[in-house]
C-alpha cells in the first residue's frame, strides 16, 4: 500500500513531509522538525491520522485553532480551480452570509455591480439618479 504522504531530507538536515492534492497536484510541505526519520514517520503519521498539521514551527505547542486541516487545505486549492454556475455562486454567498461570515456581496455581471465612479456620477446627475427618481415617486 502506497503513503498518502512522502518524507525527504533537506540539505539542513530536517525532515519534511509532502501531502499531494489529487485535484490539481501541487503539494503541501511541511518541516517535520525532527532529524531522525523514525520521528519525522511518527510526526507525520500523527498528523495525517488527526488530519491536522501545526502551523509555523512542530516545536511549540498551538492551539486547536491555529492547526490547519489537511481537508481544509484540499478544500480550497479545490476551490481554486472550480467553475461555478450562477445559482451555485448565489447559493455560496447566502450561505456565508446565513453563518455572519459576509454582510453582503455583488456578483459580477449584474444590475448591482457598479463602479463606484459610475455610480456617483449618476447620484449627483438630477435626471438620471436612482435617489432622486425614489424621492419623486414618493412626492
Amino acid at each position: 500500500m502506497t503513503k498518502p504522504y512522502s518524507i525527504f531530507k533537506r540539505s539542513n538536515g530536517f525532515y519534511y513531509a509532502q501531502f499531494p492534492f489529487s485535484t490539481d497536484g501541487k503539494v503541501f510541505q511541511k518541516s517535520t522538525g525532527c532529524k531522525n526519520r523514525g520521528e519525522a514517520e511518527k510526526t507525520v503519521l500523527k498528523w495525517y491520522s488527526q488530519g491536522t498539521v501545526l502551523p509555523v514551527r512542530t516545536k511549540k505547542l498551538a492551539a486547536d485553532e491555529e492547526k490547519i486541516s489537511l481537508e481544509r487545505l484540499s478544500f480550497f486549492a479545490q476551490l481554486r480551480k472550480m467553475d461555478f454556475s450562477e445559482n451555485e455562486r448565489k447559493e455560496i454567498i447566502d450561505i456565508l452570509k446565513s453563518r455572519k461570515i459576509i454582510k453582503a456581496a455583488v456578483l459580477p455581471n449584474t444590475p448591482e455591480c457598479i463602479p463606484a465612479e459610475d455610480f456617483l456620477a449618476n447620484f449627483w446627475n438630477y435626471d438620471k439618479s436612482p435617489y432622486v427618481k425614489e424621492k419623486k415617486l414618493k412626492g
